[in-house]
C-alpha cells in the first residue's frame, strides 16, 4: 500500500491481532449490511473449541490498493494450537494484502497466502497449521485461492451449485479428474486426509482460481469442511429453497448439528455484485480498513500516516426470523458498547458516531472488547439505598439483624403475622398502656403530698 510506513504497519497489525483474539461466543452469526454479506459459525456438538475463523474486509484507498476480501481458515485440530494458527493465518493474509503493490488480484492473493504459510511455519515448524480459502475483489478483477479442504462454491439459477476450489486430498484430486464430488467415490478413509496445509513450509502450493465468469446474480460461498459434509445435493437444495442468504446459512449450520455436529462449521456468503461496494478514494488524506467477523466489527482509519481505531460498532437489534436455529438465536440490544465517538488524530474535536452497519447474533459483550458494560444508575448497596427505602432504620438487636428465611428456591420469605402473634402483640400493647397510666397516677399522688407538706 502506497505510503504504508513500517511504523503504521506495526500499529495496525497490533490492533487487528488484539481484535481477532478477543473473547467471542463459539456460535454466532452476523448479517453485514454495508457489503452485504453473511458470516456464521457454530462449534458443533462434539468439539470443545471453535477453531474456525472467518472475516470480511474492505479497504478503501486509491484505485490500485482498494479491495474487498472474504477469507476463512479452519485450524487443524489434530495438531498444535489450531485456533491460534487460524488467527495467525488470517492476520498474515490481511497484512500482506495491505502491503502488496501487485495489481493482479491472483498474484496479490498468492503473495498473501504464502505470507500466512511462512508466519505459521516460523512459529510451529510444521506441527501446526490451518486451511485457507479466500476471495479477493479489486478494481482489476476477481480471484480466489485455497489450500486444504475448505471450499469455495458459486451458485446461480442458470449454473446451479458449482464447487470452484479443489480439495487438497487424494479424494479431492481424483474427484477433480473424474469431475465428480469426492464423497461419491468409493475410496478408503485415508484418501480424505490433507495432502498440504498452510504452515507446512516451503512445499506448499497455493491453488489459484480466476473468477471471470462470476456475474452479479451469482452467490459466492466459503465453507469449512464441517458445513459441507452433508453432500452437494442437500447443500444445493437448501440454497435454492432459502429466500435469503442469511436463511440459507442458518439452515446449513443447523443441518450440520442435526447430522451429529462432529466438527466446527463456518460459512461466508456474499453476492457477485459485492464488487460494486468497493470505495475508491484517490485524493483522500486517509485510508480506511473495515473488518467484520461473526461477532462484530473493527474500523481502522489511517490518517496522516497514523492509524487509529474507530470505536467498535455496537450491534443493532435484528429482525425476528423464524428460520434461525436456536444456536443463532437473536438477543435484544443492550447498552454495552454505546460509546460511538472517537477523537481525530491531531485535533481536539470529536468525530461523529459511526452508523451501525450490521445485524449481529449471539454477541458476547466482554468489557474492553465489544464495549464496556455500563454500571447501574443508582448504587443499591450505597447511600442511595436508604432514599429508595424511605430511610428505614437498620435493625440493631440480634433477632432483627438475623437473615430472613428462604424458600426451597432460595427466594426470601416474607414474614406473615399469625393470629396468635397478633393477639400477643395487642395484649402487649394494652398492658404497656395500663402500666403507663399507673405510673402517671403514682406521680400525681406524690406531687399532691409534697404540696400538702409545704402548706403545713
Amino acid at each position: 500500500m502506497g505510503g504504508f510506513l513500517q511504523t503504521e504497519h506495526h500499529i495496525t497489525e497490533r490492533l487487528i491481532r488484539e481484535w481477532l483474539q478477543r473473547p467471542v461466543r463459539p456460535s454466532a452469526a452476523a448479517e453485514i449490511l454495508e457489503v452485504p454479506a453473511v458470516i456464521a459459525t457454530t462449534i458443533g456438538d462434539v468439539r470443545t473449541e471453535n477453531q474456525d475463523r472467518a472475516i470480511v474486509a474492505r479497504f478503501s484507498s486509491d484505485r490500485r490498493s482498494s479491495f474487498l476480501l472474504a477469507a476463512l481458515c479452519d485450524g487443524l485440530g489434530g495438531m498444535q494450537d489450531g485456533g491460534k494458527c487460524a488467527d495467525i493465518g488470517i492476520l498474515a493474509l490481511l497484512m500482506r494484502m495491505l502491503d502488496c503493490e501487485a495489481a493482479s488480484p491472483d498474484e496479490r492473493l498468492r503473495f498473501a497466502v504464502e505470507s500466512a504459510n511462512k508466519a505459521i511455519y516460523q512459529r510451529y515448524h510444521g506441527d501446526g497449521g490451518t486451511t485457507i480459502t479466500a476471495v479477493l475483489l479489486s478494481h482489476y478483477g476477481v480471484a480466489a485461492a485455497s489450500v486444504g479442504d475448505s471450499r469455495i462454491y458459486s451458485y446461480s439459477k442458470s449454473k446451479r451449485l458449482r464447487q470452484i476450489s479443489v480439495d487438497d486430498t487424494i479424494a479431492g484430486e481424483l474427484g477433480r479428474l473424474k469431475n465428480t464430488e469426492p464423497s461419491n467415490l468409493d475410496l478408503e478413509p485415508f484418501s480424505h486426509r490433507l495432502a498440504q496445509f498452510v504452515g507446512v513450509g516451503d512445499d506448499m502450493e497455493t491453488r489459484l482460481y480466476k473468477l471471470s465468469d462470476i456475474g452479479p446474480d451469482s452467490t459466492l460461498i466459503l465453507s469449512s469442511d464441517g458445513a459441507h459434509l452433508t453432500g452437494p445435493a442437500i447443500f444445493q437444495a437448501i440454497i435454492e429453497t432459502a429466500t435469503t442468504p442469511y436463511t440459507a446459512v442458518s439452515r446449513l449450520l443447523q443441518l450440520s448439528r442435526w447430522c451429529g455436529g462432529k466438527d466446527n462449521a463456518t460459512l461466508v456468503s456474499f453476492r457477485g455484485d459485492i464488487r460494486e461496494r468497493l470505495q475508491i478514494q484517490e485524493n483522500a488524506l486517509y485510508s480506511r480498513l473495515e473488518l467484520w467477523d461473526s461477532s462484530g466489527k473493527l474500523d481502522v482509519v489511517l490518517e496522516k500516516g497514523v492509524p487509529h481505531p474507530a470505536a467498535p460498532i455496537p450491534p443493532t437489534q435484528p429482525e425476528e426470523r423464524s428460520q434461525v436455529s436456536p444456536e443463532l438465536r437473536e438477543r435484544p440490544r443492550t447498552r454495552a458498547g454505546a460509546k460511538g465517538k472517537t477523537k481525530k488524530a491531531g485535533t481536539g474535536e470529536k468525530a461523529p458516531p459511526l452508523r451501525p452497519a450490521q445485524r449481529t447474533l449471539e454477541i458476547e459483550l466482554v468489557k474492553g472488547s465489544v464495549g464496556e458494560v455500563l454500571p447501574p444508575a443508582i448504587d443499591l448497596s450505597g447511600p442511595d439505598a436508604s432514599a429508595l427505602n424511605h430511610e428505614v432504620p437498620q435493625a440493631t438487636n440480634s433477632a432483627e439483624s438475623s437473615p430472613s428465611p428462604t424458600s426451597a428456591k432460595g427466594d426470601p420469605l416474607t414474614a406473615v403475622p399469625t393470629a396468635e402473634a397478633s393477639k400477643h402483640d395487642s395484649s402487649a400493647d394494652s398492658s404497656g398502656a395500663k402500666e403507663g397510666v399507673r405510673e402517671t397516677e403514682s406521680q400525681d399522688r406524690q406531687t399532691e403530698k409534697k404540696e400538702a407538706g409545704r402548706g403545713d
